[in-house]
């Protein structure tokens, strides 16, 4: 039980869920965490009738059940409920937070969002199934901090970033982010190969994310362990592309991959979807992208449009492999010998 309050102490710095009514977006990895809101707090607890709701279920729960808190939603659904073509339509007077995962939230998001629902507060927290919530904003944080980390540690949980033999690196210094605490998994259900894989013996567990933690001791994201994409000799994570681009009035969502390359060994490829009836020009979004710090070295050699990302099997992630071999033969491309 103590546990669970230590988790549940953060939600209360954004409103009080005494009273609340929390309508929980998707039914994934943390159910188990959400029905705690009712036993605890006596808030009431909403869910919604199908595994993937879209936003407009999402909405008119909000409106039909005068939800005061939209909990779990993907930044990817934010968007879309930000970009509802009936938005101004339901009435979303009671709602005042907003909790989003799963990626760091845009300036250009919050922006929109500021304009569209000014009175709602958006909270970003990040986690896993293995670890649930790890890290969170909060809003005393500036705006640069909220649109570009993913806050600081919560209480009780340690986090190191480290490097290839689980060493501590310095801070400005990307590494795996790894985490340790209560709240971390005992161990996968019937397979101890696997948890053995995952924890180190003393209860470290690897997220497979990258990252740093920078001198204000906000935690900040670049991409995937395994998403690493070497040019050259530099080493690069698609986030380091996928922000200053993500700003751009014209971008909708934006991906990068590596794609073969004679010269650099791997070239960066920018996937982007535009917004509907946008017309912008390669070199303007490179332009755009250096203009707003992104070093000549790190600027895509290719940037291609297209209509949506392959998903994983699950529906709710960017399959990266597939959209790799998407790129590749857009760009008539093969393997390097």
């Amino acid at each position: 039980m103590t546990a669970i309050l230590y988790i549940f102490a953060y939600v209360t710095c954004f409103s009080t869920l005494f009273q609340c009514r929390a309508v929980f977006s998707t039914l994934f990895c943390n159910v188990a965490w959400n029905t705690c809101h009712p036993i605890i707090f006596g808030c009431t607890f909403i869910m919604p009738t199908t595994e993937e709701p879209d936003a407009e279920t999402i909405l008119s729960a909000v409106q039909g059940e005068k939800c005061t808190t939209i909990y779990s939603l993907y930044v990817k659904d934010f968007y879309n409920i930000l970009h509802h073509p009936g938005l101004k339509g339901f009435d979303l007077s009671s709602l005042k937070i907003v909790m989003t995962g799963g990626n760091s939230v845009s300036k250009a998001l919050t922006t929109t969002s500021s304009q569209i629902l000014p009175h709602v507060i958006i909270a970003n927290v990040y986690g896993s199934t293995e670890t649930c919530f790890v890290t969170a904003t909060v809003p005393e944080m500036t705006s640069e901090a909220q649109n570009s980390t993913v806050g600081a540690v919560l209480p009780h949980i340690q986090l190191k970033i480290a490097d290839d033999d689980g060493n501590s690196v310095p801070r400005n210094t990307v590494g795996e982010l790894v985490v340790r605490g209560y709240s971390v998994f005992q161990q996968y259900y019937g397979d101890t190969a696997k948890t053995a894989a995952a924890k180190t013996k003393d209860g470290w567990y690897g997220m497979g994310d990258m990252g740093f933690i920078g001198d204000d001791g906000l935690v900040r994201i670049t991409g995937r362990k395994t998403e690493l994409i070497i040019k050259d000799s530099d080493n690069i994570y698609p986030g380091m592309i996928e922000g200053p681009l993500q700003e751009h009035p014209a971008v909708k969502d934006v991906k990068v991959v590596g794609v073969p390359d004679a010269v650099y060994g791997e070239e960066l490829c920018a996937c982007i979807i535009l917004k509907s009836r946008e017309d912008v020009g390669e070199e303007e979004l490179k332009q755009f992208a250096n203009d707003r710090g992104l070093v000549e070295e790190y600027s895509p050699g290719h940037i291609l449009f297209v209509e949506s990302f392959p998903k994983t099997s699950n529906g709710r992630k960017v399959d990266r492999k597939r959209l790799r071999r998407v790129a590749m033969d857009r760009l008539g491309l093969r393997e390097l010998d």
